[in-house]
């Protein structure tokens, strides 16, 4: 099949189809060195190229590495098919429906080995987002296919030779988030892409380019009609991956922030309660990166009670606090906040009544019966709470 498919693109490039051709890059001209590598990437490569494949780590990982920073993931491509790639791997399983990868365990440490992806479009939706992905191709094709330029170069670690086919390095250099292609197309493939965007820029503290920016400005509210369960996992990057700050700073700077939590925004609108909601989120965003960097838990619970913070309180302030029935209210209010942002992001039950404890410890703090401390100290998410009301002071926020 393999031979095949060279004959095929052979051809093409007989009767003048032009495709695109890297610049190789050998060991004396990159700065990448197998030892920042993990072991089980060069042990899946070197068993897909004994079989005859070629295979390259690309994206993320080759970047982290050329800028100085600490990899996370290791993905590789190559143009072996899923079935190949599972029948050379006795720990291995083909997962994905929109596009299938392979993961591939060595030594307790499992990575994403995806094939090379076709310049065919697969199934499209009546939105003109991408639903199918499953159209293999050729190395020149699947660098089309990716999204931003900084994640495009692919490395071979048995020769050490590092492709970049669209002067990737060049981008790096400049500290310049890009598309590839047209960044209208790829952003109505995909609307998550602007908030991939805004979490590179953020995370690589690089600027997007100005053509990236005039889409996103053009097309933003797309997000919303993305799946909810993507768009919290998303929220979940952006927030909680050490750079929570920048991130939330490059979301209201693309104006994508209000499509995510246009409660929220409602509050950073009203001149009354605009500069406490900034702040406070700021601040927020400031104790995660830093609890991030320390390798400390990270809560999602707390994560949403901090964000929708300010948008209860504005239906509380429709509620007296001497009515008889109040804590009841309150907890209407807290479901009526958390049922309005579900409309745009997933929270599971779990988290919902996580973050409705949070709130309730808020009422505890200071309408509570003060000679019963230990009660109060032995709730699951005293901390949380406790951390919630620290922030609210941080701003002089009045308590009720």
């Amino acid at each position: 099949m393999q031979i095949f498919k060279k004959i095929w693109y052979t051809l093409l490039t007989y009767f003048g189809v032009r495709r695109l051709t890297p610049t190789i890059y050998q060991k004396e001209n990159h700065s990448i060195k197998t030892k920042f590598i993990q072991p089980a990437a060069i042990k899946i490569i070197k068993t897909l190229k004994s079989a005859g494949y070629d295979a390259f780590i690309v994206g993320g990982a080759i970047r982290d590495i050329l800028i100085d920073a600490h990899p996370k993931d290791f993905d590789i491509v190559t143009n072996a098919n899923p079935e190949a790639i599972k029948k050379l791997f006795k720990r291995a399983i083909i997962i994905g429906r929109r596009f299938k990868i392979v993961h591939v365990t060595i030594n307790y440490h499992t990575l994403e080995v995806s094939t090379f992806r076709s310049k065919k479009q697969g199934k499209i939706n009546q939105h003109g987002m991408r639903v199918n992905d499953n159209a293999y191709g050729e190395m020149d094709e699947d660098i089309l296919r990716r999204d931003f330029s900084v994640n495009a170069l692919y490395f071979d670690p048995v020769s050490n030779q590092l492709y970049d086919y669209i002067n990737t390095l060049k981008d790096i250099e400049e500290k310049k988030i890009k598309v590839i292609g047209d960044p209208e197309e790829r952003f109505i493939e995909d609307p998550v892409r602007m908030l991939r965007a805004a979490r590179l820029a953020a995370k690589l503290n690089f600027n997007i380019d100005a053509p990236c920016l005039e889409a996103i400005g053009k097309l933003k509210d797309l997000l919303a009609k993305v799946s909810s369960d993507r768009l919290s996992l998303e929220i979940q990057k952006l927030f909680y991956g050490g750079y929570g700050q920048r991130s939330l700073e490059k979301l209201y700077a693309l104006g994508l922030f209000s499509i995510l939590f246009p409660q929220t925004q409602s509050c950073i609108e009203n001149p009354k309660t605009s500069i406490k909601t900034q702040l406070m989120l700021s601040q927020a965003m400031y104790n995660a990166d830093r609890r991030y960097l320390s390798q400390k838990s990270l809560s999602t619970a707390f994560l949403y009670a901090t964000l929708l913070w300010w948008p209860l309180k504005e239906r509380l302030r429709a509620i007296n606090p001497r009515d008889k029935d109040y804590y009841k209210k309150f907890v209407d209010a807290c479901n009526a906040v958390i049922s309005k942002q579900q409309e745009t992001t997933s929270i599971p039950k779990k988290i919902a009544d996580g973050v409705i404890s949070i709130w309730k410890l808020q009422v505890t703090f200071t309408k509570g019966d003060p000679l019963d401390p230990e009660r109060i100290i032995r709730s699951p998410r005293f901390r949380a709470g406790l951390d919630l009301l620290t922030l609210r002071a941080h701003v002089n926020e009045p308590v009720w």
